[in-house]
């Protein structure tokens, strides 16, 4: 669905209140587009997963900072895809087109963003109003408040026209739980979000990533029309609606490799990105011993036993 410019408005007007709101970069302040050499562009959309918008706590382990993306790296990201011929699509029109309808446009793209963190009400809710690009968020249905969205922020937003779809009740590996309870998070979410939107949830996000083939028969039964993987799918053939593939952003994408997944999201697979290694520390350097300068002092003699200054090497880099 696209975004009413009045509606969105009214609920920017709203978002704009919190100070973190001024985060998002203004178009002036946008990089240029990188152009990236990629010859093979899939007839599909490229479907993006993101997570957090925001800068992550200097305290945050690499592995769970990747997570975030900044706010002017996720406008830097959109400007990209606008000025580099892609076309925004909205998740429903993709699954429209796989279910045999009108066929996507070339370069299509659609915007995903998990969980339904608080972040994007402060942050991301200006780019995307900025742009006007569709966007769907996967949330979880028994959050309200704290680090996540409240209901009446998610209300105001799909009304507004931003698409808001199933991720369960409390995000569990949905493998690891009894059949019976996994199912419940599956059709409990369904019909929580639709009473609280008034609005028919048709699209469901595999937390974590987690799934198999009983799952899949759930997310079915509880008449969902399709459910999208955390990153690549056993099955990604595009008669298989329930293992829709993703393909995540980190905040250690640079624009090279940003571009690089939009126009093969398979390259992600075998490119890890990974976050940047830090400093190396300086060599410790040993003070200069003091020379007796009294009269018949002679300097010490070198201690050829002693082994070499060494310089610290860094371990490595850590895998996404």
């Amino acid at each position: 669905m696209k975004l009413s410019n009045t509606a969105l408005a009214v609920v920017l007007a709203v978002a704009a209140c919190s100070p973190v709101a001024a985060n998002a970069a203004p178009a002036a302040q946008l990089a240029p587009p990188v152009h990236v050499s990629a010859p093979n562009v899939s007839a599909n959309a490229t479907i993006l997963m993101y997570h957090h918008i925001a800068v992550p706590p200097q305290s945050l382990a690499p592995l769970a900072a990747q997570y975030f993306v900044d706010p002017s790296a996720f406008g830097q990201q959109i400007y990209y895809l606008l000025a580099n011929g892609f076309s925004i699509v909205s998740l429903e029109r993709v699954v429209e087109a796989l279910e045999g309808g009108s066929p996507l446009p070339a370069k299509a793209v659609a915007i995903t963003i998990d969980d339904g963190w608080q972040d994007f009400w402060q942050n991301g809710l200006a780019v995307v109003q900025q742009y006007l690009v569709p966007v769907t968020l996967f949330v979880i249905a028994d959050s309200d408040g704290g680090a996540y969205m409240t209901l009446s922020e998610r209300q105001a937003l799909a009304h507004a026209g931003v698409d808001v779809e199933a991720h369960t009740l409390t995000h569990p590996f949905l493998t690891r739980l009894a059949p019976e309870e996994a199912d419940s998070q599956v059709v409990a979410s369904k019909k929580a979000i639709e009473k609280e939107l008034g609005l028919p949830v048709r699209l469901f996000a595999y937390p974590y990533g987690d799934f198999n083939s009983l799952v899949i028969t759930m997310v079915k039964g509880a008449g969902y029309s399709a459910a999208f993987a955390g990153g690549p799918a056993p099955d990604e053939s595009s008669s298989n609606l329930y293992q829709l593939p993703r393909v995540m952003v980190s905040r250690y994408d640079t624009p090279a490799t940003f571009g690089q997944k939009v126009v093969d999201y398979r390259w992600a697979r075998t490119h890890p990105v990974q976050p940047p290694a830090p400093p190396a520390p300086s060599p410790t350097v040993a003070p200069t011993p003091a020379v007796d300068q009294s009269v018949g002092a002679s300097a010490p003699a070198p201690d050829d036993s002693s082994p070499p200054d060494e310089v610290p090497v860094n371990g490595g880099h850590l895998l996404l």
